[in-house]
């Protein structure tokens, strides 16, 4: 699930990366694409102005919008999946100390608990953010552009279409955010959020 859930991000990454330059025809794009396909296939002129008019964009958009959907939400899934198992691991661990009566200077079973906490820096706790910021900046001005823009086209279909697409991505993304910061605390994932001797000595 961890390598699962790394993968989904940087294919809903690469997805928000390449989605312009379809969606935006402003880009030029399009163009290059049908120029490229019209050499391939050895279409005319004609031909090739024929097919680039009457390409459905529009539905290609909406299956770009559906498919960054389903990898936020898979993603918002999977991390909190994976945040779950280390609350459970840190769990499990204080109560297989508590059954072998181990002491509190005592290293075993403590990998995933207090001494994982004892010996992350700050660079490590930082990094939730930087994904945060990464992932909702892109979202963000794709979503918002590519409303915006088919608003001014008066493309008001397509403007319905973007919003319906929108507002559930936004709400996954909140929420990957949300308990990306909420769940990867001390307090969240060691039993009494507090760290042994033995790894604040260190």
């Amino acid at each position: 699930m961890w390598e699962s859930r790394n993968k989904t991000f940087l294919l809903l990454l690469g997805l928000v990366a390449i989605a312009p330059l379809i969606t935006f025809p402003a880009l030029g794009t399009r163009s290059l694409v049908f120029l490229y396909l019209g050499h391939a296939l050895g279409l005319k002129e004609t031909e090739l102005l024929a097919l680039q008019t009457g390409f459905p964009f529009g539905i290609l958009q909406a299956i770009f919008l559906f498919v960054i959907l389903y990898l936020m939400v898979n993603l918002y899934h999977r991390a909190r999946y994976v945040l779950r198992n280390y609350a459970y691991l840190s769990a499990l661990e204080a109560d297989i100390r508590q059954a072998l009566g181990l002491g509190k200077d005592s290293v075993a079973f403590t990998r995933e608990s207090t001494f994982y906490w004892g010996h992350r820096d700050i660079l490590s706790g930082a990094v939730k953010y930087v994904y945060i910021v990464l992932l909702a900046g892109l979202l963000l001005t794709f979503l918002g552009t590519l409303t915006v823009a088919d608003w001014r086209t008066g493309n008001h279909l397509l403007t319905a279409v973007d919003i319906v697409f929108a507002v559930p991505t936004l709400t996954f993304l909140f929420g990957f955010a949300a308990s990306s910061v909420s769940m990867d605390t001390k307090a969240a994932i060691v039993p009494g959020g507090r760290t042994p001797s033995h790894a604040t000595q260190k």
